[in-house]
Parts: structure tokens; C-alpha cells; sequence
């Protein structure tokens, strides 16, 4: 019997696990932890204790994000209070270890192999060798997925564990050869991130044939730079200059390829300059890292003088470009200045989750401030509150003094009025214009930069990653028009998930068999459970910009053809940005809560 979860191999045969995973559409253990809790919440409701174990066991090895990048932990919690590696105990692991030859699947077959080599403390090499096919075999299988990056992670595992098992042997060997033929496939598909990554692989695990490599390495800079790809350029010249190092090459080369990944920076900055709406602050910060680049490099003085004049013309252009924000009683150039200076100089991941981080409105400190400021007959009397063109868009009726009720509608109808008028702009104009701004400034971003984010997130259903990641990043290129369309249905299909996942209805079924989805409003308004899940200070936020008439109600607008083109650059558009990347940040703070011991990531 095991120890933790009390499973025999017997128990495991006797329940359709694998055929679940078989037909699943992804091989791919996020979308099999889906299935297995939906198959461990068929059991409760059937009140089969032995399944309800059975698929916490399975399912708690799919909850897993992998890390293999560290040396102690290869597989952390998806989730706080998910199952952990060290929840298996020894019988545990010994039912898998009996479960190991019959499992089918190669992605969920290399899992069970890991967590046996990682797990146990008398290490079995059948374990890794196994571990070692299954990871190729679930990688080959992952390749045509639409996000292909992925298997590169598969091929790693494979390649570590093959370490293991000695650098001579015809396993480490085959493997490393599987690595070069995918470098050579991929070094002309147009997909230059997988073969950057088999490439680093390489790299961090030994290989030869430096030269070809630095040669191949050099071929794929030209294309992308050619192409104005410059990201990619200087991530190739970047490892050209590696490949040559490794390679024992001469300084001279070293230094070309590192100028050359130089070179591309600046290109990259003069492209920003010539972007539909130049932005010259964007061209002025990357062409600091261009010339900082060159002379650790050690490229030619004079170039470096001419790039640094050029830095100053794009600097006293980009002074046309700041943003005027016009507060009449505070002034709030210390929190900018702050604001800047928390994410100046961090990496992408980093400075969005400070941006994330950031607290919603403070609904009680709101109320308490609209109630000590309003008049005290403002409740007795009927309020109308109309759009742009003068239409009356919503109406709160008049209350007597001892209405209850009716006072509470015109309080939380002046709330969202209040927030939509000076919170909800005040937090866009001083704090989230900054710092997209300064990301901007330090960060060329692609839609692929949010995979940190977005890939494996349990708010965030698997088909949707890359309608968000556009929706994010169209919002930090400052295109509200195209952020605001896309944003409220993919957050209204979030809350429709994360509810769902909580076996919660979203749907409603008529007398004759039809189901219908619940609109946003209801989603919003009339599910008690939602509050639980988000909190009631987001949700306030996420009802008055996007439903409630007395505040922005951006999706209904939207929706209905109400917003002429500048409205979709109101400061309100901003906010619902910063409302999406809340959402998506959540699952990772509070896994960083968690595993810090109590210790919150602070906006400081």
C-alpha cells in the first residue's frame, strides 16, 4: 500500500486513466491535469473515495511546472496547495514503479520515469534510460503543437538525464546526435527560437564541431538582420561569439561576432524611429545598450562618438513624445519617478508582475471618501448619468431617508462614477503610462516574450494563449484600438474558466434543452463564488470598466458600436490593460506568496 495516497497497482488498472489521456487533443500534461481533476470530481460526486485517490495520485503529477534549468528542484507546484514531488512517499513510489512498463503515453510516461529518478534515493539508471526515450518520444510528439517551443524543454530533460548516465555512453551520444539533426531541420524553417534553444542546449552540455556551428550561427544573424528581425539577429551573433569561445577561436573573431550583435542593436533602434508612430524614447534606450554593447566589445571609438550624438538627437526628440499629466492637488512626480525606477533596468518577467502587482482600487477607503465628501440629501434625490453624445445611459431613483436599499444603489452607482472619472485615470496616467513607457524604452517585445506568463497558467485556457499575449503586447505598443476589442471576451472566457474549473455552472439550460452561456454582467454580477475567487476590490474594477453603465462599461460600448475611434485612446482603455495583465499575473503571486513563506511581493 502507499504511503501517501494508499493506491495499489491494482486500484490504478481499474480505473480508464489512460484512455482519458489518450484522447486528449494536446499530449501535453497540462491539458491531462485537466481531464484527471475532472475525472477526480466524477468520483466525488459519486462518492468513490478510491477514485477521488486514484486520481490525485495521476493527477497530482501533472500540477507540476517544470524547472529544469534548476539544479535542485526540476518540478515546482503549478498552484498553490497543489501536490508536490515530495508527497510521494516510498509506497507511493513503488506502485509507480510497477505502473512504469504499462503506461502507454510517452509524456505522461517520462513524468512517472523522472519523478522515480529524482524521487528515489537508491537511483535506478533503468529509470533515466526510460525517462530519457519517453522525453524524445513526448518531444517529437509535441513538435507540430502551436506553441512547438515547448518540446525544446522535453529535449533538455533528455539530454541532463543522458549526462547522468555517463558522457561515453550510446545513450548521452545518440542523444546529443537527435539534438544537431533538429539544429539542422530548424536552422531553415523560419522558427529561429528552437533552434536557438537546441543550440544553447548543446552549448551547456559539451558538443564539437564549434567551427560549423559558429559558421551556421553567423548564416542565421544575416538572414534575421535581413529580414529586420534584429532580436533574433543578436541573439545568433550573441551565440556565434559563444560557439567561437568554446571553440578555443581567435579573440579577433570573438570580438567581430560581439560587434556585429552590437551593430544589430543599433539597427534596432534606428527601426523604432521609423515605426508607423515613431517613438524616438524607444530608439534613445536601445541605443544605449547598442553602445554600451560596442565598447565591451571593443569597436571602433569613432563609432561610438557618432552613436552617442545620435543618442542625443533621439533624446531631445523623445521630449515631444512625454505624456502631460495634468493633477490639480497633488503633485505626483515623486510616484513616477518611482515608479520608473522599479522597473528600470529589470527584465521583462520582473517588471510586468511589479506592474501586476499592483493593488486594485481600495473599494472600502473609496466608499468611506465618497460618504464623508457627499452631501447628506444627495441620496433623496433621482440621478441620470449620461455618455459622450448627452444620452442618458443609466438612472439611480430618488431614496428616502430610511430606503436602505435605494441609498446602497446610489452609493456603489457613485462609486463606479467616482473610479471612472479620477481613480481608475489617475492609476493610468501615473502609474501605468510610466512604466510601459520605461519597459518600452528597455525591452524590444514579441507576442513569444509572454509565454512566462501565460503558458501553463490555470486562468488562462489552453487555445487562448496567443489572443492574449497579442492583446498584451498590442497594449504596450500603445494600439488601445485593437487592446480594447480584444481584451473584454478573452476576460470574460477567463472568468467563464476559472469558474468552471470550480465546477461551477456558466451556463443556463431552458425548458427546451438549450443552453446558453451567462453574458459578462452576469458572470460578474450575479455569481456569488466569483468575489471568492478575485477578491472583492478587483471585481469592483472589472465591473465598472467593463459593464456598469454609471462607470466606463467599455464592453458594452465596444460591443455595440459606441466608440468612435478616440475613445478607444480614453485613459479608461489603459486600465482594462492593466486589468487583463492582473489576471494573468494572479496565479503567479500568489504561488510567489506561498513559497515565501507568507512573505508578499510588494509594488514598492
Amino acid at each position: 500500500m502507499s504511503k501517501s495516497f494508499g493506491i495499489t497497482i491494482e486500484d490504478l488498472r481499474a480505473y480508464p486513466w489512460q484512455d482519458l489521456i489518450k484522447n486528449s487533443p494536446r499530449k501535453e500534461m497540462m491539458s491531462y491535469h485537466g481531464l484527471l481533476s475532472q475525472a477526480l470530481v466524477d468520483c466525488q460526486n459519486k462518492g468513490d473515495s478510491k477514485g477521488v485517490s486514484v486520481y490525485r495520485l495521476l493527477g497530482g503529477m501533472t500540477s507540476w511546472n517544470p524547472s529544469y534549468d534548476d539544479s535542485n528542484d526540476k518540478y515546482k507546484p503549478m498552484f498553490a496547495g497543489a501536490i508536490v514531488p515530495e508527497n510521494y512517499g516510498e509506497g507511493d513510489l513503488d506502485t509507480l514503479e510497477k505502473l512504469l512498463p504499462e503506461v502507454t503515453d510517452p509524456e505522461f510516461k517520462s513524468r512517472v520515469a523522472d519523478l522515480l529518478w529524482i524521487r528515489r534515493k537508491k537511483k535506478n539508471p533503468d529509470h533515466a534510460k526510460v525517462a530519457v526515450q519517453a522525453f524524445l518520444e513526448s518531444a517529437a510528439v509535441l513538435e507540430a503543437g502551436t506553441y512547438d517551443c515547448i518540446f525544446t524543454g522535453r529535449i533538455k530533460r533528455a539530454v541532463q538525464l543522458s549526462v547522468v548516465l555517463g558522457r561515453e555512453s550510446d545513450r548521452f551520444i545518440a542523444t546529443l546526435l537527435h539534438v544537431e539533426n533538429l539544429i539542422q531541420k530548424y536552422s531553415v524553417t523560419g522558427q529561429p527560437w528552437i533552434c536557438a534553444d537546441l543550440m544553447n542546449i548543446l552549448l551547456e552540455y559539451g558538443a564539437n564541431n564549434h567551427e560549423m556551428y559558429s559558421v551556421l550561427c553567423g548564416k542565421i544573424a544575416q538572414h534575421h538582420q535581413n529580414q529586420n528581425e534584429f532580436s533574433w539577429a543578436q541573439n545568433y551573433w550573441r551565440l556565434q561569439s559563444r560557439w567561437l569561445r568554446m571553440g578555443g577561436g581567435d579573440s579577433e573573431a570573438i570580438r567581430i561576432a560581439l560587434v556585429n550583435e552590437a551593430e544589430a542593436i543599433v539597427l534596432e533602434a534606428d527601426a523604432a524611429t521609423k515605426r508607423k508612430i515613431p517613438s524616438y524614447g524607444a530608439a534613445k534606450g536601445i541605443l544605449a545598450k547598442g553602445i554600451e554593447a560596442l565598447r565591451r566589445a571593443g569597436g571602433d571609438a569613432k563609432r561610438v562618438e557618432e552613436l552617442r550624438k545620435l543618442h542625443a538627437e533621439h533624446a531631445k526628440k523623445s521630449l515631444s513624445e512625454l505624456i502631460t499629466i495634468s493633477i490639480p492637488a497633488d503633485d505626483f512626480t515623486e510616484h513616477v519617478q518611482n515608479v520608473i525606477k522599479a522597473v528600470k533596468g529589470q527584465s521583462l518577467e520582473h517588471a510586468l508582475l511589479w506592474l501586476g502587482n499592483i493593488p486594485p482600487t481600495n473599494v472600502a477607503s473609496l466608499r468611506a471618501t465618497l460618504i464623508q465628501n457627499g452631501s447628506p440629501f444627495s441620496f433623496l434625490f433621482a440621478t441620470e448619468y449620461l455618455d459622450d453624445e448627452g444620452k442618458t445611459v443609466a438612472r439611480t431613483e430618488g431614496a428616502s431617508p430610511t430606503a436602505k436599499d435605494l441609498e446602497e444603489e446610489h452609493i456603489k452607482a457613485k462609486m463606479f462614477e467616482m473610479a471612472g472619472r479620477v481613480q481608475w485615470n489617475l492609476r493610468a496616467q501615473t502609474t501605468i503610462i510610466p512604466a510601459l513607457s520605461q519597459i518600452n524604452s528597455e525591452h524590444n517585445i514579441e507576442p513569444r516574450d509572454f509565454a512566462f506568463l501565460l503558458l501553463h497558467n490555470p486562468f488562462v485556457s489552453h487555445g487562448r494563449e496567443d489572443i492574449i499575449a497579442r492583446a498584451l503586447l498590442a497594449g504596450l505598443r500603445g494600439d488601445w484600438l485593437v487592446a480594447t476589442h480584444l481584451i473584454p471576451p478573452q476576460i470574460e472566457h477567463m472568468l467563464r474558466y476559472i469558474l468552471a474549473q470550480r465546477g461551477k455552472l456558466t451556463s443556463s439550460l431552458d425548458s427546451e434543452g438549450i443552453e446558453a452561456e451567462y453574458p459578462l454582467g452576469k458572470l460578474l454580477c450575479a455569481i456569488s463564488d466569483i468575489e471568492e475567487l478575485l477578491g472583492k476590490d478587483l471585481l469592483f474594477d472589472l465591473r465598472g470598466i467593463l459593464v456598469e453603465k454609471p462607470g466606463v462599461n467599455l464592453r458594452n460600448r465596444m460591443a455595440h458600436g459606441l466608440m468612435n475611434n478616440n475613445a478607444f485612446y480614453d485613459l479608461s482603455a489603459i486600465y482594462l490593460w492593466w486589468l487583463l495583465l492582473k489576471l494573468c499575473c494572479l496565479p503567479i503571486l500568489n504561488y510567489l506568496e506561498t513559497v515565501r513563506h507568507g512573505e508578499k511581493v510588494e509594488a514598492k
